[in-house]
């Protein structure tokens, strides 16, 4: 299993982008999170649970369409918070996932455990 948490959209400084854009910002930081997802061997639509934080509840509506595009529809099971703040105030959206990756799909180096 893949657990991704605490993506926002920054950009390669670290920084936050889109400014005031929850919908740039949702892009931005589910193609992050591809990218991810699938430098590991997996896939979105293969995750299971999303949870999004948002700061402005009116948004969504917003979010949740934009998370269609990259988990499909009907998209994994989901939750939806809207939040007083996120770690950087700049930040409007945030959304971790848990993705499964096969065995034989994985292609990051899993580490030995201690016996």
């Amino acid at each position: 299993m893949l657990y991704l948490s605490g993506f926002t959209a920054r950009n390669e400084q670290g920084i936050v982008s889109h400014h005031g854009d929850v919908a740039a910002q949702t892009h931005l930081l589910l193609q992050q999170m591809q990218r991810v997802v699938e430098k590991a061997g997996g896939a979105m639509e293969d995750a299971v649970k999303i949870t999004t934080f948002v700061i402005d509840p009116e948004d969504i509506p917003t979010v949740a369409t934009i998370r269609l595009e990259y988990f499909g529809d009907p998209g994994p099971a989901s939750s939806t918070v809207a939040v007083s703040r996120l770690f950087d105030p700049e930040q409007l959206v945030e959304i971790e996932a848990m993705v499964p990756i096969a065995l034989e799909r994985l292609t990051v180096p899993m580490t030995s455990s201690p016996d």
